[in-house]
């Protein structure tokens, strides 16, 4: 390995003096763990502030315990335990819901149902 400058030298033997005592190897180190802490302080009273406002006002992420947000639909069985016995909502026929029309579906005509007459 290269020699370090003098400068450099000096800085590191006074910045392991300094962890041998306990202290931070620098006061620039020192600041920084100070600005981290009280970071890491503030958002977990953020975090403790949101729960109880969402707590209070009957927010469902409070209740559900989840801080998932999802735009699925519930399905019907979701909190039905397993050991009731109680049957599957739909059976084997649940409910055709059909997707989204695709980009391509611009192309297409529109059906126009004549009308029969009798």
């Amino acid at each position: 390995p290269l020699p370090l400058p003098p400068l450099a030298a000096a800085t590191a033997r006074r910045a392991q003096r300094r962890v041998d005592n306990g202290e931070a190897p620098t006061d620039e180190v020192e600041d920084e763990w100070q600005r981290y802490s009280l970071q890491l302080d503030r958002r977990h009273n953020d975090a403790l502030s949101a729960a109880a406002a969402a707590a209070a006002n009957g927010d469902g992420i409070a209740q559900t315990g989840s801080l998932v947000v999802t735009t699925a639909e519930a399905r019907p069985n979701a909190y039905i335990p397993d050991d009731l016995g109680i049957p599957k909502p739909y059976g084997g026929n649940a409910p055709f819901k059909p997707s989204e029309a695709g980009s391509t579906m611009r192309h297409m005509r529109k059906p126009n149902p004549r009308e029969i007459d009798i």
